[in-house]
């Protein structure tokens, strides 16, 4: 059933709050009802934000659940960190670590990165039907791609790419 124009709705169903501070970019659910979250950076410190963009270590993904809320994921700090996608088992996260130009497979019992694959600038992913992870890059420059940030009602011009990343 597909809705359109005025047959749209959505409808409100809550929210994890994360922290005032954190520029939070993407998040998986589990079927137990669990989060999965990257963090990029802390919006609260200028430093942060500024060892980020040279490439230092300033965000991680985090597990929320229920009953304990959000939990730093251990060994998951990385430069903006980005997408993420869940196995469909979901034994695993695959998440995309922007500026270290990586996507990590993240054992989600061990917590352990039992692989890693080397793709620039990996933004945002999702699963192919071929059951493969296809993940967007941005293969133009930091000029181009701070454009679009001018305008959120023209389309962005941005030169991107889709890679195919066998899981």
């Amino acid at each position: 059933h597909t809705m359109a124009g005025q047959s749209s709705r959505l409808e409100w169903r809550g929210c994890v709050w994360t922290s005032d501070q954190r520029v939070t970019n993407d998040v998986v659910g589990l079927s137990n009802g669990d989060l999965i979250y990257s963090r990029m950076y802390q919006t609260g410190s200028q430093i942060e934000q500024l060892l980020n963009v040279v490439g230092y270590g300033t965000g991680e993904l985090y597990r929320w659940s229920k009953q304990s809320g959000s939990v730093l994921m251990p060994g998951t700090g990385a430069s903006q960190p980005n997408g993420l996608e869940i196995s469909a088992d979901e034994r695993f996260v695959f998440a995309n670590m922007y500026l270290e130009k990586e996507i990590w497979k993240i054992d989600l019992n061990s917590g352990e990165t039992v692989a890693v694959g080397q793709v620039a600038s990996a933004d945002n992913s999702a699963w192919g039907t071929d059951g493969r992870l296809w993940i967007a890059t941005h293969s133009g420059g930091l000029g181009e791609i701070l454009s679009c940030f001018k305008s959120q009602v023209s389309p962005c011009a941005a030169a991107c790419e889709i890679v195919a990343m066998d899981p």
